[in-house]
């Protein structure tokens, strides 16, 4: 079902991502942690991890959707065994009714089917008719035109004609008695038909019903308010963290303190020996 085929491409579209962001969270790490601690360090870098960190936080939100979208294709699955079963010998699946529908159709049709072949090979006999008739009117035509024609052969050709007249009225009476006889039988067919579709509307309905639940399920799972509520969670603590902790001053002073350029009285106050940085000394070659 394509339904189900499109869910699964968006799952494995949901996987890929995730696993190039965990890449790159991981690449980011490595290249904050190689930075030299003369130009990364104290508040800014943990605003840095921090920021990296958020974008973990993020895929394990995209692990949820993921999740749940792989729900809704569980369930779907689930219904469509149910609805579709598998054929035996047969790859494919077909509605668990469908052939029992067909059959209903085809037997419905049977008697209306064979009046019109059969009205068809009446008129093809119609048509032999009207070519023969055609010929027995040229044929005594010409006799009687010829002054030599004995009576008898023009009797003959006369009576030639009239059976040829009475063969196409004959057929052509056929005709419209087949003709009635189709449609009464159409009338039949009618309502047969209508209680077959009314049985194949409900199925119908069924199906509709289900592909429009599935693709509820679906919003509610991909576009979730959770996961909203959790991104504006993740955004509001990141920028709150990023506008109350990363302090440029604090930075300065402490990076003059541990190369032992400058320590302001501000800086001394603000700065603890227990900073969660450790900057090694500026070393110079010889």
């Amino acid at each position: 079902m394509i339904l189900v085929d499109s869910f699964e491409d968006l799952c494995s579209l949901l996987q890929k991502i995730k696993d190039a962001r965990t890449t790159y969270v991981h690449n980011c790490k490595s290249k904050l942690k190689q930075q030299t601690t003369i130009s990364s360090y104290h508040t800014t870098k943990r605003a840095q991890y921090q920021v990296i960190n958020s974008i973990k936080q993020e895929d394990d939100l995209l692990q949820v959707r993921y999740d749940a979208v792989q729900q809704v294709i569980h369930s779907l699955r689930s219904q469509l065994k149910v609805l579709y079963p598998r054929q035996k010998f047969r790859t494919e699946r077909r509605h668990y009714r469908s052939k029992e529908m067909k059959k209903s159709f085809v037997d419905a049709q049977e008697h209306l089917v064979e009046i019109s072949q059969q009205l068809t090979r009446v008129r093809e006999q119609e048509q032999q008719a009207q070519t023969s008739l055609a010929k027995a009117k040229a044929a005594y035509q010409s006799l009687k035109d010829d002054e030599s024609t004995s009576e008898q052969k023009l009797t003959q050709a006369r009576d030639r004609r009239q059976e040829k007249r009475d063969d196409l009225k004959r057929i052509q009476n056929e005709i419209t008695r087949v003709e009635n006889d189709q449609a009464k039988e159409q009338e039949v067919y009618r309502e047969k038909a209508m209680k077959i579709y009314e049985q194949c509307r409900i199925l119908e309905q069924e199906r509709l019903d289900l592909i429009r639940q599935t693709l509820i399920d679906f919003i509610r799972a991909y576009y979730s308010t959770e996961y909203t509520l959790k991104q504006n969670t993740i955004y509001e603590e990141l920028l709150v963290n990023i506008e109350s902790q990363q302090n440029t001053s604090k930075d300065l002073d402490f990076w003059a303190k541990t190369y032992k350029v400058f320590v302001s009285t501000d800086a001394a106050a603000t700065i603890n020996d227990d900073d969660d940085e450790i900057i090694e000394p500026i070393t110079t070659t010889s």
